[in-house]
């Protein structure tokens, strides 16, 4: 994986988690993010960790 990937990921990770937790954000929007930072572990092959696990169960 190249280093501009990784932050790519990084960045999508974290915008998603920002709308995610987010108490303004529509529930349409945060069930868009949830679908994106699952996508972006799948993409990858790792599991959800810490924030990011609690955030999609």
């Amino acid at each position: 994986m190249e280093m501009r990937d990784a932050v790519t990921i990084a960045t999508n990770r974290k915008r998603a988690r920002e709308v995610l937790l987010s108490e303004n954000i529509p529930m349409v929007e945060k069930v868009k993010a949830a679908k994106k930072l699952k996508k972006s572990y799948d993409k990858t092959g790792t599991k959800p960790v810490c924030a990011d696990a609690a955030i999609l169960k």
